[in-house]
């Protein structure tokens, strides 16, 4: 529903809403209030027994606050049996209106109660706005990349992720995550031997791995977890600690392992760690004796080895090292590159799938850009309905009133094939910066979805003949540098003829 339609200046009686399939408010006008006027005029809304899954945002009425609400509008409302879905969309609507909410919100009588999620399903707006622990049940269930077996939700209030593995009888780590900044892996309780260096774990905070089978640490992994990570790996026969371990917060509890000269540094770390006592590591080779117990004898047996072992490892140590370096040198600058080049020659034919998509294309493209647009609406989707297939485009078919970070994310999940039209915006220090980050957020959603599931595909457009020197966007560079774009200022090239048989391969 419009919010035109029950916040108006003229007065009114009564208006009955009760009954209806209203799902959410909206405001596609973009109205906003006049704080120095009055509405409403003491009128009466019935909006009994409905189901809301999105409320009204105050802060794009104009109104910085519940309290310029009840100063401006003189308007009565009966929300009985009214449902409203108190999820992670809800609370960032609410967040900054929590004082005033538990100052009193007379306005609905506390009868507007939550239906989902399931943990707030009867429970008031003030009673959320009064507990912090109800607060942090305003979640959002993300299926994108939700391991099997696991759960997966957005918590606003924490600004995270958990993804909650325990004791979901998993082997291994998951391949992939549901992308976010900030995430919590509950993976305890499951038959996996190792913590192996998986790519999204610069992005775990809080990493639960206790009571698995873990007998051996990563040292890469290790690397690849942010300074300050909660690390649990209680419970594990672990065999070894990796030494960059030392500088995380990590819980080891009760080890029993071999102690030789390799683990003087845990020496070192377990007197470091002694107050919380945390760890205790006992040697087996030594009665069974505390690392403590036994660094006398450790030290002795450590002064009488031949130093040229240790300079042989350093050496050879070295040498990996360096090797390691330039391999990933080469692959940080080229990786984009090679998988481009992988997928679009060598992997060719075998992306054909009867996998069923929302959209069979996502066109991502700087609407603003009126020669470009023209091109598009009169030229590449007339040719693109005239195969029959489901196109979206986001200035043409975007839903009005939604958040379009997360809209556009979801249409491109969705998608089949991802057409990226290369226009000036792409140009380094060019065009209007909230476009510009709206583009990078898709070409990076774009290409996370390319990255991980094969049977995606890419088809790139250079509009106004970009060249890799001039565009700042990594991905955009990988296909300018791979040559694999149309080029539409290339007549010679019949560039819609091009697309249809690429498309029409895909078929």
């Amino acid at each position: 529903m419009d919010v035109t339609n029950i916040l108006f200046q003229k007065g009114f009686c009564e208006i009955i809403y009760d009954d209806n399939p209203i799902e959410k408010f909206t405001n596609p006008s973009k109205f906003k209030v006049d704080t120095s006027k009055s509405y409403g005029g003491g009128g009466f809304f019935s909006m009994k027994n409905l189901i809301l899954t999105q409320f009204i945002n105050f802060t794009d009425l104009g109104l910085l606050n519940l309290a310029e609400y009840y100063k401006v509008f003189n308007i009565s409302f009966d929300s009985k049996n009214t449902k409203l879905s108190c999820d992670c969309k809800l609370y960032p609507i609410l967040e900054s209106q929590f004082d005033y909410i538990q100052r009193g919100w007379t306005t609905f009588s506390d009868k507007l109660k939550c239906g989902t999620p399931q943990g707030l399903t009867n429970t008031s707006v003030p009673d959320i706005a009064n507990k912090k622990s109800l607060r942090g049940k305003m979640i959002c269930e993300r299926n994108d990349f939700c391991p099997r077996g696991c759960t997966c939700y957005e918590q606003p209030i924490n600004r995270h992720l958990v993804v909650n593995c325990s004791k979901a009888g998993l082997n291994e780590f998951p391949r992939t995550l549901p992308w976010f900044s900030n995430m919590t892996l509950h993976m305890d309780g499951n038959n996996i031997r190792s913590l192996p260096d998986v790519e999204y774990l610069d992005r775990i905070h809080s990493l639960d791995i206790s009571n698995c089978s873990i007998t051996h640490i990563a040292s890469e992994a290790i690397d690849r977890l942010p300074k300050g990570v909660i690390l649990n790996i209680t419970g594990n026969p672990i065999r070894e600690i990796p030494n960059n371990l030392i500088l995380k917060s990590v819980s080891l509890g009760s080890l029993k392992m071999h102690c030789s000269c390799d683990v003087v540094n845990i020496l070192t770390w377990n007197t470091y760690q002694n107050d919380n006592k945390n760890t205790l590591v006992y040697c087996q080779n030594y009665g069974g004796k505390s690392l403590q117990e036994a660094s006398d004898q450790i030290r002795e047996m450590c002064k009488d080895n031949d130093n040229s072992g240790i300079i042989i490892a350093i050496i050879f140590a070295f040498i990996c090292i360096l090797i390691t370096c330039v391999f990933a040198i080469f692959y940080i600058s080229c990786g984009p590159e090679i998988l481009i080049l992988y997928r679009t020659y060598i992997r060719r034919n075998s992306r054909r799938c009867k996998t069923n998509f929302e959209n069979d294309i996502y066109i991502c493209m700087d609407d603003s850009n009126w020669y470009l647009t023209k091109w598009v609406l009169k030229k590449l989707v007339p040719a693109i309905d005239n195969l029959g297939m489901r196109c979206f485009l986001p200035c043409r078919d975007e839903p009005v009133g939604e958040r379009i970070e997360e809209s556009l994310s979801t249409e491109i999940d969705n998608s089949r094939t991802f057409i990226i039209i290369l226009s000036d915006i792409f140009q380094q220090e060019q065009g209007d910066k909230f476009k510009s980050r709206i583009l990078a957020m898709g070409i990076d959603r774009i290409w996370h979805n390319f990255k991980h599931k094969p049977i995606k595909n890419i088809i790139a457009i250079n509009f106004d003949n970009l060249n890799s020197g001039n565009v700042k966007n990594r991905y955009v560079k990988a296909i300018l540098r791979s040559r694999v774009d149309i080029d539409v200022t290339d007549r010679n090239q019949k560039v819609l003829q091009r697309i249809i048989e690429i498309l029409k391969r895909q078929m």
